[in-house]
């Protein structure tokens, strides 16, 4: 935590910190939490392939959007 404070500017208490081993993980996690069957998810497109399975397995329905680029090149 003090490496935080120190780059960052920033103050916690353990009790404001989540570890896990990853990104979906915490995904899984929080939707397992929260939702309830039948419930959209909407997602932006391209996404990590398994994130709407994830939505899935929790019981929802996941909601793809695609998105594109607004760059232009050079």
């Amino acid at each position: 935590m003090r490496e935080i404070a120190r780059d960052n500017g920033l103050t916690f208490t353990p009790d404001q910190i989540s570890v896990s081993a990853g990104s979906k993980q915490v995904i899984n996690n929080a939707l397992m939490a929260t939702l309830d069957p039948g419930d959209e998810v909407i997602m932006a497109a391209p996404f990590w392939v398994s994130y709407a399975d994830i939505v899935q397995i929790c019981g929802g329905t996941p909601v793809v959007v695609p998105v594109r680029s607004r760059m232009r090149s050079a």
